[in-house]
C-alpha cells in the first residue's frame, strides 16, 4: 500500500520539516485509524516471523548438531581406507558421500538464511518527537500529518517483513532438502549394508 497525501492548497511548514495542510479534512481521523491499524498488522507480522525464525534456526541447529554425533563418517571410513574398491563399494561410497555433502550443505545454508533473516534492518516506530511543535493546528490536520507518517513507517515495516519472508522461505526449503539427503543418506546406508 503506497500512501499519499498530495495536496494542492497551501501549507504550513513548521520548524520541524512536518507537512501541515492548510484546509480541513475530517476524513483524516478516520485515514489516521486506518493508518495505525495497518502498521499494527506488520508489526504482528514481524513477531509472528521471528517466533518462526526462531524455531526454525533452533531445529536445524540441533540437526547440524544430531549429523555430527551420528556415525556417518565412521560408517563409511572402512571403504575410504581400503585400498582396493569393488564397483559395488566405490558406488556406495560415492553416492553417500555424495547425499552427506548435500545434506550438510543444504542445512548449512539453512542456517545462514535463518540468521541473514534475523538480522534484517531494524524496524520504524512513530516518531513522536516530529509532532511536538504541531500542537496549535486543529485535529484534522494533526491527524492527517499523522497518518502519513503512519503510512511511511508502514511502509517501510512492510518491504522489512517482505524481505525477512523471503529469506525465510528459501532457509526453510534448504531445511526440508537437508532433512530429505538425510533420510535418502540411512536409507542408502541400509541398503548398502554399512
Amino acid at each position: 500500500m503506497v500512501c499519499s497525501t498530495d495536496v494542492s492548497k497551501p501549507d504550513m511548514t513548521h520548524k520541524t520539516g512536518v507537512h501541515v495542510p492548510s484546509s480541513s479534512y475530517p476524513s483524516a481521523l478516520i485515514f489516521l485509524e486506518l493508518m495505525k491499524k495497518e502498521y499494527e498488522v506488520e508489526r504482528d507480522r514481524k513477531k509472528a516471523l521471528e517466533v518462526r525464525l526462531g524455531t526454525c534456526l533452533t531445529f536445524s541447529s540441533a540437526l547440524l548438531l544430531y549429523s555430527l554425533n551420528t556415525p556417518f563418517l565412521s560408517k563409511l571410513l572402512p571403504l575410504i581406507n581400503k585400498t582396493s574398491l569393488s564397483h559395488y563399494e566405490s558406488v556406495a561410497l560415492h553416492f553417500n558421500s555424495l547425499l552427506i555433502l548435500m545434506y550438510i550443505g543444504c542445512l548449512t545454508k539453512s542456517i545462514i538464511d535463518f540468521i541473514n533473516a534475523i538480522n534484517v534492518r531494524k524496524y520504524s516506530c512513530f516518531d513522536y518527537g516530529k509532532f511536538r511543535h504541531n500542537t496549535n493546528v486543529d485535529k484534522e490536520q494533526f491527524a492527517l500529518v499523522a497518518a502519513t507518517h503512519y503510512c511511511e513507517i508502514t511502509n517501510q515495516a512492510r518491504y522489512t517483513n517482505e524481505d525477512k519472508a523471503k529469506k525465510f522461505k528459501t532457509g526453510l526449503y534448504c531445511l526440508l532438502l537437508s532433512i530429505l539427503f538425510i533420510v535418502v543418506t540411512k536409507i542408502s546406508l541400509f541398503l548398502f549394508g554399512l
